[in-house]
């Protein structure tokens, strides 16, 4: 499954980083930097498990190890990676809130002067909010806790046939040498329909300012209680 998606992501040229062939790929790939308008975003990616799945060799995956993302941040650092984002798959499915784990985690990847915080697992969107750090020096760093499902077959618990999408505006005060994140959210609803006895999914935005949706949903023979229910579990989401 890790070879086959890795040759699927690389076939379609989407970077990735997080899961590595073998030690040379991980060596080479563990720190994945995207560079534009003389800017260099430095972004890793990392799991609390494998639900349970062991890893099978030579293939490798950044699991949360704070003394491993303390060495690769600073690897990061000395390879000029000027903005830090860390992925991150954590938390308690299905619960609407964070939970101390997770806000101590965070807290910490603040410290070490990640800039954001892009975090999934849960299967339903949690809460976002800025981080300040503790020594209150450098920028406020930017969390999103979960995103939510994308594509998803899950009907239960409410909620997790949504999701986000989510785009970072970053904002550079060379003169002062900081950084302002501005986060822009989309949210998603899974549409699930089976025309001819074969699943077709797509996903249908969501406004949350717009009611619209119920009559989005009758118009396109969509499961509205399960909408329903979506809009009124992110209704609450900041």
């Amino acid at each position: 499954g890790i070879i086959r998606t890795l040759n699927v992501l690389d076939s379609l040229k989407i970077a990735h980083t997080g899961t590595f062939r073998n030690k040379a790929e991980f060596d080479k790939k563990n720190l994945l930097v995207l560079s534009k308008n003389g800017i260099s975003v430095g972004i890793l990616n990392y799991t609390y498990g494998t639900n349970g799945l062991p890893i099978p060799s030579p293939a490798l995956v950044d699991t949360i190890s704070r003394a491993q993302i303390a060495r690769d941040l600073q690897r990061a650092d000395s390879l000029g990676a000027d903005y830090k984002i860390v992925q991150i798959h954590w938390g308690n499915e299905y619960e609407r809130l964070p939970n101390k784990r997770q806000k101590d985690l965070a807290q910490w990847l603040t410290d070490q002067g990640v800039h954001a915080i892009i975090g999934s697992h849960p299967h339903v969107v949690q809460e976002s909010t800025f981080l300040k750090r503790q020594d209150t020096q450098g920028d406020s760093t930017f969390v999103v806790y979960s995103m939510g499902n994308f594509i998803s077959n899950q009907i239960t618990p409410p909620g997790t046939r949504g999701g986000m999408l989510l785009s970072l505006e970053l904002i550079r005060d060379r003169a002062k040498g900081s950084w302002t994140t501005q986060p822009h959210y989309q949210y998603v609803f899974v549409e699930k329909r089976s025309p001819r006895g074969e699943a077709i999914y797509r996903l249908r935005p969501i406004q949350l300012s717009d009611s619209s949706y119920v009559d989005l949903a009758r118009r396109e023979a969509l499961d509205l209680q399960a909408l329903q229910r979506y809009y009124r579990s992110i209704s609450l989401a900041p």
